[in-house]
């Protein structure tokens, strides 16, 4: 277990601290006190806190903007939340950029407008999650399993998901520049709106997926296996065992 220790001075030390960090420390400091109070005890003019992965996400989620301050101060550190279980938990908007949260269930979870930029999620389990408008840019995502998963409008540049389980998921309307999606199973997802300019599609399955009005240009689709329409421009589709593969024109 972890003990943050956290003094006006501190905060008064960081000329950029918010109003609301202030009230918060006061606020939490101050019901400290009055426990201390009732047990005969001096008021504390500093914070202590026995700081758990519980704080973590309570902050993260309540105020993820504090949190972030006082995460980018070294006032508060971030703890590994590997294989953390959080099924079902509304989380709506939490900042956990950077996190690690390699192998942590988010199955059936509310993360919309959540930051997870630069975070490890390599095998986390986001299946029917709601993930709308949430912020991945640059995530690790080898291995996520996204099925069923809302994840429309969400922001993926850069991110990798190569492996990913993507089957059934609503990509419509996201922002997938320069991602990597190689071999990864689009079946049955809706992609419709979304821009995959620069990105890595070598070998990824798009059969059955909705492709309204994507955007491709710069994209990587050497072998990736397409649906009975047409081949996008710069190349052409051959049949393989009865199914489509685009190959590049030469």
């Amino acid at each position: 277990m972890t003990t943050v220790t956290i003094t006006l001075r501190n905060l008064r030390e960081a000329a950029d601290a918010s109003s609301e960090v202030m009230a918060l420390f006061e606020s939490i400091r101050g019901m400290v006190n009055e426990q201390r109070a009732r047990e005969g005890k001096a008021p504390h003019r500093s914070l202590t806190i026995n700081w758990t992965p519980l704080h973590m996400l309570w902050l993260a989620t309540a105020d993820p903007e504090v949190w972030t301050w006082l995460y980018k101060r070294r006032l508060v550190p971030m703890i590994s939340l590997r294989g953390v279980d959080l099924r079902g938990v509304d989380l709506p908007g939490i900042g956990l950029q950077g996190a690690d949260l390699f192998g942590a269930d988010f199955r059936g979870a509310d993360l919309r407008g959540a930051d997870l930029r630069g975070a490890d999620l390599e095998h986390a389990r986001f299946c029917n999650a709601n993930i709308l408008n949430a912020d991945l840019r640059g995530a690790r995502l080898f291995g996520t399993d996204f099925s069923g998963a809302d994840l429309h409008y969400a922001d993926f540049r850069g991110a990798d998901l190569r492996g990913a389980d993507l089957r059934g998921s609503d990509f419509s309307g996201s922002d997938l520049e320069a991602a990597r999606f190689f071999g990864v199973n689009l079946n049955g997802s809706d992609i419709s709106h979304a821009d995959f300019r620069g990105a890595d599609l070598g070998c990824a399955n798009l059969r059955g997926a909705r492709l309204y009005a994507i955007r491709l240009e710069g994209a990587r689709l050497r072998g990736a296996w397409w649906p009975p329409i047409p081949a996008p421009p710069g190349y052409r589709v051959e049949t393989y065992n009865g199914m489509s593969k685009l190959v590049p024109n030469v």
